[in-house]
Protein backbone atom coordinates (compact mmCIF):
# COMPACT_ATOMS: atom_id res chain seq x y z
CA UNK A 1 0.00 0.00 0.00
CA UNK A 2 1.24 3.54 -0.82
CA UNK A 3 1.90 6.15 1.66
CA UNK A 4 -0.56 8.40 0.57
CA UNK A 5 -3.13 5.37 0.49
CA UNK A 6 -2.08 5.00 4.33
CA UNK A 7 -3.31 8.51 5.00
CA UNK A 8 -6.40 9.56 5.53
CA UNK A 9 -8.42 11.35 2.88
CA UNK A 10 -9.37 14.57 4.84
CA UNK A 11 -8.28 15.48 8.27
CA UNK A 12 -9.90 18.28 9.44
CA UNK A 13 -8.00 20.08 12.95
CA UNK A 14 -9.65 22.27 14.90
CA UNK A 15 -11.17 23.86 11.96
CA UNK A 16 -12.59 27.85 13.56
CA UNK A 17 -14.90 29.75 10.86
CA UNK A 18 -16.03 32.78 11.85
CA UNK A 19 -18.67 35.40 11.14
CA UNK A 20 -18.36 39.37 11.69
CA UNK A 21 -21.65 41.08 12.48
CA UNK A 22 -22.33 44.37 13.32
CA UNK A 23 -22.14 43.31 16.99
CA UNK A 24 -18.88 42.01 16.80
CA UNK A 25 -17.51 38.35 15.74
CA UNK A 26 -18.94 35.21 16.42
CA UNK A 27 -17.58 31.14 15.86
CA UNK A 28 -20.01 29.28 13.22
CA UNK A 29 -18.04 26.28 13.26
CA UNK A 30 -16.06 26.40 16.82
CA UNK A 31 -12.53 23.98 17.10
CA UNK A 32 -14.00 20.65 14.52
CA UNK A 33 -11.54 17.94 14.47
CA UNK A 34 -12.41 14.98 12.44
CA UNK A 35 -11.09 12.63 10.02
CA UNK A 36 -12.96 11.08 6.95
CA UNK A 37 -11.20 7.47 5.37
CA UNK A 38 -11.33 6.61 1.70
CA UNK A 39 -14.43 5.68 0.53
CA UNK A 40 -16.22 6.02 3.94
CA UNK A 41 -19.19 7.85 4.42
CA UNK A 42 -19.15 10.31 7.65
CA UNK A 43 -23.00 11.67 8.79
CA UNK A 44 -23.07 15.01 10.06
CA UNK A 45 -26.45 15.47 12.30
CA UNK A 46 -27.94 18.02 14.53
CA UNK A 47 -30.96 20.73 14.15
CA UNK A 48 -31.20 23.29 12.40
CA UNK A 49 -28.34 26.00 12.64
CA UNK A 50 -25.73 23.44 14.12
CA UNK A 51 -22.74 24.53 12.05
CA UNK A 52 -23.39 21.43 9.63
CA UNK A 53 -23.72 23.40 6.31
CA UNK A 54 -20.89 26.25 7.84
CA UNK A 55 -18.77 22.99 7.98
CA UNK A 56 -19.01 22.04 3.98
CA UNK A 57 -18.94 25.84 2.94
CA UNK A 58 -15.72 25.88 5.26
CA UNK A 59 -14.31 22.82 3.35
CA UNK A 60 -14.76 24.38 -0.06
CA UNK A 61 -13.80 28.16 1.10
CA UNK A 62 -17.40 29.15 -0.33
CA UNK A 63 -18.15 31.08 2.65
CA UNK A 64 -20.41 34.17 2.49
CA UNK A 65 -18.63 37.47 2.47
CA UNK A 66 -18.58 37.85 6.31
CA UNK A 67 -17.05 34.65 7.31
CA UNK A 68 -13.94 33.72 7.32
CA UNK A 69 -11.90 30.66 8.12
CA UNK A 70 -9.99 32.13 11.50
CA UNK A 71 -7.79 29.53 12.22
CA UNK A 72 -7.56 25.93 11.98
CA UNK A 73 -6.76 23.21 9.07
CA UNK A 74 -8.33 21.27 6.48
CA UNK A 75 -5.90 18.34 5.18
CA UNK A 76 -6.77 17.01 1.92
CA UNK A 77 -4.24 14.02 0.99
CA UNK A 78 -2.08 16.16 3.62
CA UNK A 79 -2.53 19.28 1.64
CA UNK A 80 -3.82 22.31 3.60
CA UNK A 81 -6.65 23.84 2.06
CA UNK A 82 -6.45 26.65 3.61
CA UNK A 83 -2.85 27.30 2.47
CA UNK A 84 -4.23 27.31 -1.12
CA UNK A 85 -4.46 29.98 -3.40
CA UNK A 86 -8.08 30.86 -5.03
CA UNK A 87 -6.61 29.47 -8.34
CA UNK A 88 -4.96 26.47 -6.83
CA UNK A 89 -8.73 26.13 -4.75
CA UNK A 90 -10.71 26.64 -7.66
CA UNK A 91 -8.85 23.00 -9.53
CA UNK A 92 -9.80 21.48 -5.75
CA UNK A 93 -13.55 22.21 -6.55
CA UNK A 94 -15.17 20.19 -8.34
CA UNK A 95 -12.61 18.48 -9.58
CA UNK A 96 -11.32 16.72 -6.41
CA UNK A 97 -14.14 17.66 -4.16
CA UNK A 98 -17.97 17.14 -5.40
CA UNK A 99 -20.60 19.09 -3.84
CA UNK A 100 -24.54 17.88 -4.23
CA UNK A 101 -26.50 21.06 -2.45
CA UNK A 102 -30.14 21.03 -0.51
CA UNK A 103 -31.96 22.98 -3.80
CA UNK A 104 -30.72 22.07 -6.96
CA UNK A 105 -33.53 24.34 -8.43
CA UNK A 106 -31.62 27.18 -7.32
CA UNK A 107 -28.20 25.44 -8.03
CA UNK A 108 -28.84 25.41 -12.04
CA UNK A 109 -28.61 28.12 -14.36
CA UNK A 110 -31.99 28.22 -15.41
CA UNK A 111 -31.11 30.27 -18.76
CA UNK A 112 -28.76 26.88 -19.40
CA UNK A 113 -29.88 23.14 -20.06
CA UNK A 114 -28.69 20.43 -17.79
CA UNK A 115 -26.76 18.83 -20.59
CA UNK A 116 -24.92 22.16 -21.03
CA UNK A 117 -24.65 22.21 -17.72
CA UNK A 118 -23.08 19.12 -17.15
CA UNK A 119 -20.84 19.35 -20.07
CA UNK A 120 -19.50 22.62 -19.07
CA UNK A 121 -17.94 20.66 -15.65
CA UNK A 122 -16.71 17.99 -17.62
CA UNK A 123 -14.47 19.86 -20.07
CA UNK A 124 -13.60 22.46 -17.29
CA UNK A 125 -12.03 19.71 -14.90
CA UNK A 126 -11.37 17.25 -17.55
CA UNK A 127 -10.06 18.66 -20.79
CA UNK A 128 -12.54 17.56 -23.21
CA UNK A 129 -13.46 18.69 -26.49
CA UNK A 130 -17.65 19.98 -26.22
CA UNK A 131 -18.86 16.54 -28.69
CA UNK A 132 -16.76 14.52 -26.05
CA UNK A 133 -18.05 16.77 -23.14
CA UNK A 134 -22.09 16.09 -24.44
CA UNK A 135 -21.41 12.16 -24.72
CA UNK A 136 -19.93 11.84 -21.05
CA UNK A 137 -23.24 14.47 -20.08
CA UNK A 138 -25.67 11.77 -21.97
CA UNK A 139 -23.57 8.97 -20.16
CA UNK A 140 -23.88 10.60 -16.49
CA UNK A 141 -27.59 11.06 -16.67
CA UNK A 142 -28.01 7.31 -17.82
CA UNK A 143 -25.98 6.41 -14.35
CA UNK A 144 -27.74 8.32 -12.59
CA UNK A 145 -31.48 6.66 -13.60
CA UNK A 146 -32.44 9.82 -15.91
CA UNK A 147 -35.08 8.51 -18.44
CA UNK A 148 -33.94 9.01 -21.95
CA UNK A 149 -31.27 10.88 -21.06
CA UNK A 150 -30.09 12.05 -24.77
CA UNK A 151 -33.34 13.75 -24.72
CA UNK A 152 -32.97 14.73 -21.09
CA UNK A 153 -29.52 16.45 -22.00
CA UNK A 154 -31.14 19.42 -23.86
CA UNK A 155 -34.07 20.39 -21.42
CA UNK A 156 -33.99 23.04 -18.65
CA UNK A 157 -34.08 22.72 -14.85
CA UNK A 158 -37.98 23.65 -14.89
CA UNK A 159 -38.46 21.12 -16.93
CA UNK A 160 -37.53 18.25 -14.24
CA UNK A 161 -39.36 16.69 -11.35
CA UNK A 162 -37.75 17.48 -7.82
CA UNK A 163 -36.32 13.91 -7.84
CA UNK A 164 -34.66 14.71 -11.62
CA UNK A 165 -32.89 17.41 -10.58
CA UNK A 166 -31.44 15.89 -7.35
CA UNK A 167 -30.38 13.21 -10.04
CA UNK A 168 -28.70 15.55 -12.40
CA UNK A 169 -27.09 17.31 -9.65
CA UNK A 170 -25.77 14.26 -8.86
CA UNK A 171 -24.92 13.28 -11.84
CA UNK A 172 -23.03 17.17 -12.21
CA UNK A 173 -21.16 16.12 -8.60
CA UNK A 174 -19.91 13.07 -9.88
CA UNK A 175 -18.68 14.30 -13.73
CA UNK A 176 -14.56 14.94 -12.47
CA UNK A 177 -14.76 11.53 -10.66
CA UNK A 178 -14.28 13.29 -7.32
CA UNK A 179 -12.47 11.50 -4.59
CA UNK A 180 -14.39 13.20 -1.62
CA UNK A 181 -18.46 14.29 -2.21
CA UNK A 182 -20.01 16.38 -0.11
CA UNK A 183 -23.53 16.23 0.35
CA UNK A 184 -25.32 18.88 1.86
CA UNK A 185 -28.95 17.57 3.02
CA UNK A 186 -29.83 16.33 -0.35
CA UNK A 187 -32.86 14.61 0.21
CA UNK A 188 -34.58 16.98 2.52
CA UNK A 189 -37.14 18.86 -0.10
CA UNK A 190 -38.53 15.37 -1.65
CA UNK A 191 -41.49 12.91 -0.45
CA UNK A 192 -39.99 9.92 1.12
CA UNK A 193 -40.35 7.40 -1.82
CA UNK A 194 -37.87 9.25 -3.48
CA UNK A 195 -35.76 10.06 -0.98
CA UNK A 196 -35.33 6.59 -0.75
CA UNK A 197 -34.37 6.10 -4.17
CA UNK A 198 -31.68 8.73 -3.72
CA UNK A 199 -30.23 7.50 -1.18
CA UNK A 200 -30.02 4.28 -2.86
CA UNK A 201 -28.12 5.57 -5.80
CA UNK A 202 -25.80 7.63 -3.87
CA UNK A 203 -24.86 4.58 -1.98
CA UNK A 204 -25.03 2.71 -5.01
CA UNK A 205 -22.50 4.84 -6.37
CA UNK A 206 -20.02 5.39 -3.55
CA UNK A 207 -19.63 1.44 -3.27
CA UNK A 208 -18.93 1.07 -6.75
CA UNK A 209 -16.70 4.40 -7.48
CA UNK A 210 -15.22 4.32 -3.53
CA UNK A 211 -15.78 7.71 -2.93
CA UNK A 212 -15.85 9.47 0.42
CA UNK A 213 -19.04 10.65 1.12
CA UNK A 214 -19.77 13.83 3.93
CA UNK A 215 -23.35 13.45 4.26
CA UNK A 216 -24.94 16.50 6.24
CA UNK A 217 -28.32 15.84 7.24
CA UNK A 218 -30.77 16.48 10.28
CA UNK A 219 -32.64 13.06 9.61
CA UNK A 220 -31.44 10.39 11.94
CA UNK A 221 -33.03 8.25 10.42
CA UNK A 222 -31.24 9.06 6.60
CA UNK A 223 -28.32 8.88 8.17
CA UNK A 224 -28.93 5.52 9.97
CA UNK A 225 -29.18 4.47 6.29
CA UNK A 226 -26.44 5.51 4.74
CA UNK A 227 -23.44 6.60 6.84
CA UNK A 228 -20.55 4.39 8.83
CA UNK A 229 -19.83 6.70 11.38
CA UNK A 230 -21.66 9.87 12.75
CA UNK A 231 -20.85 13.30 14.17
CA UNK A 232 -23.33 14.76 15.94
CA UNK A 233 -22.88 19.13 15.81
CA UNK A 234 -24.42 21.49 18.17
CA UNK A 235 -23.78 25.44 18.53
CA UNK A 236 -20.55 24.69 15.95
CA UNK A 237 -19.46 22.38 17.85
CA UNK A 238 -18.90 18.10 17.97
CA UNK A 239 -20.83 16.63 20.69
CA UNK A 240 -20.22 13.56 19.90
CA UNK A 241 -18.53 11.17 17.02
CA UNK A 242 -19.51 7.48 16.78
CA UNK A 243 -19.69 4.28 14.61
CA UNK A 244 -23.26 4.51 13.53
CA UNK A 245 -24.77 1.61 14.94
CA UNK A 246 -22.76 2.40 18.63
CA UNK A 247 -24.71 5.76 18.14
CA UNK A 248 -27.93 4.66 18.40
CA UNK A 249 -27.21 1.62 20.49
CA UNK A 250 -25.22 3.56 23.17
CA UNK A 251 -25.41 7.27 22.72
CA UNK A 252 -23.54 9.47 25.14
CA UNK A 253 -23.61 12.84 24.74
CA UNK A 254 -27.23 14.04 26.24
CA UNK A 255 -27.99 15.90 22.93
CA UNK A 256 -27.38 12.77 20.96
CA UNK A 257 -29.88 11.53 23.08
CA UNK A 258 -32.45 13.75 23.24
CA UNK A 259 -32.34 13.65 19.47
CA UNK A 260 -33.17 10.11 19.26
CA UNK A 261 -35.57 10.12 21.79
CA UNK A 262 -37.54 13.03 19.71
CA UNK A 263 -37.46 10.04 17.07
CA UNK A 264 -40.75 8.48 15.76
CA UNK A 265 -40.35 4.81 16.51
CA UNK A 266 -41.72 1.81 14.94
CA UNK A 267 -41.85 -0.59 17.56
CA UNK A 268 -43.78 0.68 20.11
CA UNK A 269 -47.16 2.34 19.98
CA UNK A 270 -47.74 5.75 18.44
CA UNK A 271 -47.02 8.33 21.22
CA UNK A 272 -46.45 11.98 21.88
CA UNK A 273 -42.65 13.07 20.46
CA UNK A 274 -40.78 14.21 23.27
CA UNK A 275 -39.23 17.56 22.27
CA UNK A 276 -36.22 19.18 22.95
CA UNK A 277 -37.02 22.35 24.94
CA UNK A 278 -35.98 25.40 24.07
CA UNK A 279 -34.59 26.67 20.67
CA UNK A 280 -30.65 26.44 19.24
CA UNK A 281 -29.27 29.84 19.95
CA UNK A 282 -28.48 32.67 17.29
CA UNK A 283 -24.96 32.85 16.19
CA UNK A 284 -24.59 36.08 18.71
CA UNK A 285 -26.20 34.49 21.57
CA UNK A 286 -24.66 31.17 22.02
CA UNK A 287 -23.79 30.59 25.62
CA UNK A 288 -20.16 29.99 26.96
CA UNK A 289 -19.70 26.65 28.86
CA UNK A 290 -20.96 23.69 26.58
CA UNK A 291 -23.60 25.33 24.08
CA UNK A 292 -26.44 22.74 24.73
CA UNK A 293 -26.68 23.52 28.54
CA UNK A 294 -29.78 25.78 28.66
CA UNK A 295 -31.76 22.57 27.00
CA UNK A 296 -29.76 19.93 28.88
CA UNK A 297 -32.15 18.17 31.58
CA UNK A 298 -28.55 16.92 33.17
CA UNK A 299 -26.70 20.26 33.41
CA UNK A 300 -24.59 20.99 36.15
CA UNK A 301 -22.95 24.30 37.23
CA UNK A 302 -19.82 23.60 35.66
CA UNK A 303 -21.85 23.22 32.00
CA UNK A 304 -22.67 26.56 32.15
CA UNK A 305 -18.56 27.64 33.01
CA UNK A 306 -16.38 25.50 31.70
CA UNK A 307 -16.13 23.90 27.55
CA UNK A 308 -16.03 19.78 27.97
CA UNK A 309 -12.76 18.51 26.31
CA UNK A 310 -13.02 15.67 24.39
CA UNK A 311 -13.52 12.02 26.06
CA UNK A 312 -12.56 8.91 24.15
CA UNK A 313 -14.63 5.74 25.26
CA UNK A 314 -13.58 2.61 23.32
CA UNK A 315 -14.39 1.15 20.26
CA UNK A 316 -13.91 5.27 18.46
CA UNK A 317 -16.67 6.65 20.33
CA UNK A 318 -15.19 10.10 21.86
CA UNK A 319 -17.67 12.90 23.21
CA UNK A 320 -17.72 16.28 25.02
CA UNK A 321 -20.08 16.13 27.71
CA UNK A 322 -18.41 17.03 31.47
CA UNK A 323 -21.06 13.67 32.39
CA UNK A 324 -18.39 11.23 30.51
CA UNK A 325 -14.31 10.70 30.52
CA UNK A 326 -12.57 12.89 32.21
CA UNK A 327 -15.24 15.27 32.64
CA UNK A 328 -17.15 12.97 34.85
CA UNK A 329 -13.98 12.86 37.42
CA UNK A 330 -14.37 16.15 37.36
CA UNK A 331 -18.02 16.31 38.63
CA UNK A 332 -16.98 13.66 41.00
CA UNK A 333 -14.25 16.35 42.38
CA UNK A 334 -16.30 19.14 42.15
CA UNK A 335 -19.26 17.16 44.07
CA UNK A 336 -17.06 16.52 46.93
CA UNK A 337 -15.43 20.14 47.27
CA UNK A 338 -18.98 21.61 47.48
CA UNK A 339 -17.74 23.80 43.81
CA UNK A 340 -20.52 22.07 41.59
CA UNK A 341 -24.54 20.90 41.90
CA UNK A 342 -27.21 20.58 39.91
CA UNK A 343 -28.70 23.55 37.97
Amino acid sequence: MSDAAKKPLLEVRNLRTVIDTAHGTFPAVDEVSFVLERGAVLGVVGESGSGKSMLALSLLRLLPGKGRIESGEALLDGRNLRALSEREMRGVRGRRIGMIFQEPLTSFDPLYTIGDQIAESVRKHLGLKPRQAREKAVELLSTVGIPRPDLACDEYPFQFSGGMRQRAMIAMALAPDPELLIADEPTTALDVTIQAQILELLAKLQRERGIAVLFISHNLGVIAEIADEVMVMYGGQVMERSEVVRLFDAPAHPYTQSLLEARPALDRAPSRLRAIPGQVPSLESRPAGCPFHPRCGRAMDICSRARPSRSFLGSGQEVACWLQGAGNAFQTHARASGAGGES
